[in-house]
């Protein structure tokens, strides 16, 4: 089939980015989350972006067996969409990879699984677009009303099965109400895209399952969020301390029934709900093999977009803990971590800390799981850029006086 290339270039149009989302708002443990105002990038910016991404389309194409129409169809959707997507619990200053305008490094990133999916009948679904690590997923799906009904102001719930290679299955804990995402406008009339981050240590080579029973209002959604959030509040009453409490919370985070329950708080309240859609996705294998080190107890897998560690110890930490940090050194001289209390040269003030001129960075996103958590970067960092990474654990002697301990779990 022919294809025009140049028609990358129309799908990059500024003008093409109305802002989107609405000024509804629920309690401000989901609000927050949901209902942010997105706006077009620069046209500047976004000019210099659009010739490497038309470059790269046809590699792309043959690397991944997706036929030239599709690329030239969802390739540049895909990207447009990420580049104004704003991922929740994505930290403040540091955006994800091709979310902002860091997108030229992840056009070779790009997959199109073949994707069928199930609909009410009342709106359409497509896949753009995925790409993923061993323990991440940027996935971004368009939906499109088929009365054309505005639904810039709804919400979607959407649960997450991932079926491991092994046979065995988990919830994401992206899922329902905790993981809802605001609608971008796509680069097509009347559509709609939505787009998330997924983390688990099992990603790459699993099958994930997507199920949303439709869209809802935002006072639907702040309905069901009370009703779980009571819910939760008679549960923890069952437990004499808090801990014993966190503990359940994380087990039942990954468990089918609490999602059950927030799927029929909705279908119980909001009956007049639409949209509802269904699909699998079979998500690739990575090209290379994750850089993996164990040290102290503590196990580490290093990959193009994330950093997974497993718990510490409970022999590291010492009878007065009190938190730990999980650092990347790189061989520019950078520095990435989660907590900086090891580093006298940063400055905490009110609004945080202060990285203006400095080596340091924030990982882009953090996710924890059941065995440990998972940190991602806002670029591909490949193994050699890495010089070492590290573990540091902050406690208190018998006197109150501050003690951290390095645990250097790779070093190359």
């Amino acid at each position: 089939m022919k294809i025009d290339f140049y028609d990358l270039f129309s799908l990059h149009t500024p003008n093409d980015f109305p802002e989107a989302g609405g000024e509804n708002y629920i309690t401000a443990a989901v609000k927050s989350r949901v209902m942010k105002n997105i706006s077009a990038k620069s046209a500047t910016k976004k000019s210099r972006r659009i010739v490497k991404t038309v470059i790269a389309a046809a590699a792309v194409a043959a690397c991944m067996g997706i036929t030239v129409g599709a690329v030239s169809g969802r390739f540049g959707q895909f990207f447009s969409t990420l580049s104004r997507s704003e991922i929740s619990d994505s930290t403040f200053d540091n955006e994800l990879p091709a979310v902002g305008d860091n997108q030229a490094d992840m056009t070779e990133y790009y997959a199109l699984p073949e994707a069928e999916f199930t609909t009410d009948g009342s709106v359409s679904a497509e896949l753009l677009g995925i790409y993923n690590d061993s323990s991440t997923l940027m996935l971004s799906l368009m939906i499109t009303p088929e009365s054309g009904k505005d639904i810039s102001d709804m919400l979607m719930p959407f649960y997450f099965t991932l079926k491991c290679a092994d046979g065995s299955e988990k919830i994401l804990g992206q899922s329902g109400l905790a993981g809802i995402e605001s609608f971008t406008r796509a680069d097509i009339d009347g559509s709609y895209c939505l787009t998330f981050y997924l983390t688990d240590p099992n990603i790459a080579g699993s099958t994930l399952e997507i199920l949303s029973d439709g869209l809802y209002t935002a006072d639907q959604i702040e309905t069901a969020h009370k009703i779980k959030l009571e819910r939760q509040r008679q549960e923890r009453e069952q437990f004499e301390s808090d801990e014993e409490w966190l503990a359940h919370k994380a087990v039942a985070s990954y468990s089918h029934s609490s999602y059950e329950a927030e799927r029929l708080d909705l279908q119980k309240y909001v009956p007049d709900a639409f949209g509802a859609i269904s699909a699998e996705i079979e998500i690739p294998e990575t090209s290379g093999r994750p850089t993996e080190a164990n040290a102290y107890g503590i196990s580490m897998r290093l990959d193009s977009l994330s950093l997974y560690i497993s718990k510490i110890p409970d022999e590291l930490k010492g009878d007065m803990y009190a938190g730990a940090a999980y650092t990347v050194y790189l061989k520019d001289g950078s520095v990435i971590s989660d907590e900086f209390f090891m580093f006298d040269d940063v400055v905490l003030t009110d609004n945080g800390y202060d990285f203006n001129g400095t080596r340091y960075s924030q990982y882009a996103y953090m996710r924890g799981t059941e065995t440990g958590s998972i940190r991602c970067f806002d670029r591909p960092i490949a193994a050699d850029e890495v010089e070492k990474i590290a573990v540091y654990v902050k406690s208190y002697d018998e006197e109150y006086n501050e003690q951290v301990t390095e645990y250097t779990i790779y070093d190359e």
